[in-house]
């Protein structure tokens, strides 16, 4: 027993002199790991739109172009999609992405939000926040010091961030350091808001944790700290001037300690439904690249954003507002990056170059370092014709995707409020055949979000989208039956992701529904 109990503690110690060993600070304006100057040359690539069978594959495939770290998100709203219940096991197990990390010696700079844009639904924020049945509702103000907003921050961080923690680089694993926010000078300016943010990562993670904040040049001091509080990072494109933007960096971080790293350089560009796939050329992706590794004597760093976007299944695609204008963003989420969608080579770029073999000379050239020899291509194999031989409508379905009445009420509400994140809603009623004798107008009372069609006895007779007006002129329907059923089927696209997200609700956005003038009550049936 008196040998096990000296051999248990002799583990203890070497464990603990192992972590001691590790560090990660910022020293010479210059990384240092473990004692040793270290240039981070990182991409960003999500788990949570990559199959866990593939992590692996991926991660290895961005490798071997030279990278030596990997950047991603944590969505808040991909791990607690109802309030309180929260998913990390298998698709959402973060854990083991992080663990796939540390095998294959990449480090990690990890963004845990809350807020993480990335074009992706809500910018990570959970849609339930929007339903008045959680507390605070639509009352509260996101991404400032609003308290009842905080209070959820803080309850989903307590979860989280403990999950984290082990896997922080001077505990042994690959967390090298941990973005706070993100990019919110282009939203607010609330610095109490961020040293709240920062207090409670620091409680969960410690003080030896390096923290950093993300923003374009033009207004970092807006969404970062000053001083010591958060290491200040920039973000910027192919052909930028990089001696201002880095200028600007050091600018806010304390003398020695601002390593020049532009933590988001665009490797592509993201595509909305209707657009053609992006496709950009390589040169100036290149030219800037260059310029970033030779800034500061050869220290520069980079994180391309991205090294492999992957694909936005089911709901989980975001949106812009070009003005007033609604962009949802598409399934892929290929971004015309070094790594395709698939996991090949990315597609050519303009003029026909190899972006994954252009980058991958670039970063050998700078660093003298032979990266891992490229994966094959994935197998692709031809199935040939497939014969769909059996369909069914929506509408057919609908006993059997929602049993029984649906929900009775006088006045239809948002998605939200039924307890929805999005899909489809299908708002019904009744009206006397008469109703539609001659054109009738239909009147929404706001525009829909998204996309809406309108049926009468499962007869399509309109479209309606959040794009153009709320109005819609039925033609006159001659029916024998006393009354006639109403269908308006709306379909939720991404919620908006970028910049200081409102309030993007989805279904029908006013309780005012009328045909020709009149109300009538509606029967919701989700």
């Amino acid at each position: 027993m008196r040998v096990v109990v000296l051999l248990a503690v002799a583990a203890a110690v070497a464990v603990s002199c192992a972590e001691a060993q590790r560090s990660f600070k910022l020293e010479n304006d210059q990384f240092v790991k473990d004692g040793k100057p270290l240039q981070i040359i990182s991409g960003s690539i999500h788990y949570h739109r990559i199959h866990p069978a593939y992590w692996k594959d991926r991660l290895l495939r961005v490798q071997s172009m030279g990278l030596n770290t990997v950047e991603f998100y944590i969505p808040w709203n991909f791990h607690e999609q109802f309030p309180g219940h929260y998913d990390f096991e298998g698709w959402a197990d973060v854990g083991a992405f992080l663990a796939l990390c540390a095998e294959l010696d990449l480090n990690v700079l990890l963004r845990p939000g809350p807020y993480i844009c990335g074009e992706w639904n809500f910018g990570g924020f959970p849609w339930w926040l929007a339903s008045s049945q959680v507390a605070g509702g639509r009352t509260m103000q996101l991404r400032v010091k609003d308290p009842a907003y905080l209070a959820h921050v803080e309850r989903w961080w307590s979860v989280l961030l403990p999950k984290l923690a082990p896997y922080l680089y001077h505990r042994g694993g690959p967390i090298v350091m941990v973005q706070v926010e993100n990019e919110y000078g282009f939203c607010n300016d609330d610095h109490e808001y961020m040293r709240s943010l920062v207090a409670t990562a620091r409680h969960y993670l410690g003080p030896e944790t390096l923290l950093f904040t993300t923003d374009p040049p033009n207004v970092y001091t807006r969404g970062s700290l000053p001083g010591d509080e958060v290491y200040t990072v920039v973000d910027f494109g192919p052909g930028t001037d990089v001696n201002w933007a880095f200028g600007e960096q050091k600018k806010f971080n304390p003398p020695g300690k601002s390593p020049p790293l532009c933590s988001e350089y665009y490797t592509g560009w993201l595509s909305h439904w209707g657009e053609l796939m992006a496709n950009t050329s390589s040169a100036p992706l290149v030219k800037t690249l260059e310029e970033i590794f030779s800034y500061g004597n050869g220290t520069g760093s980079v994180n391309f954003y991205m090294a492999h976007g992957g694909t936005n299944h089911g709901n989980w695609a975001g949106a812009n507002l070009a003005g007033a204008i609604y962009q949802p963003h598409i399934t892929s989420y290929d971004y015309d990056c070094p790594v395709s969608e698939a996991g090949a080579e990315g597609q050519p770029g303009i003029g026909g170059d190899n972006k994954f073999q252009i980058l991958r000379d670039v970063i050998k050239k700078h660093t003298g370092v032979e990266p891992p020899a490229p994966l094959p291509p994935p197998p692709v194999h031809a199935y040939g014709k497939v014969d769909l031989s059996e369909a069914v409508s929506l509408l057919e379905a609908l006993p059997q995707l929602y049993p029984g009445d649906g929900i009775i009420t006088d006045k239809p509400d948002i998605m939200e409020e039924y307890g929805q994140m999005g899909g489809v809603m299908v708002y019904r009623t009744t009206i006397p055949a008469g109703a539609l004798q001659t054109d009738s107008l239909l009147d929404v009372g706001g525009a829909v979000h998204d996309y809406a069609k309108v049926l009468v006895n499962g007869k399509l007779v309109g479209l309606l989208e959040r794009n153009v007006p709320r109005n819609l002129t039925l033609a006159a329907i001659a029916d024998d039956g006393p009354t006639l059923q109403l269908d308006i089927v709306v379909e939720a696209m991404g919620r908006v992701n970028f910049g200081c997200p409102s309030w993007d609700l989805k279904g029908l956005q006013s309780k005012d529904v009328k045909l020709n003038g009149y109300k009538k009550e509606v029967l919701d049936i989700g």
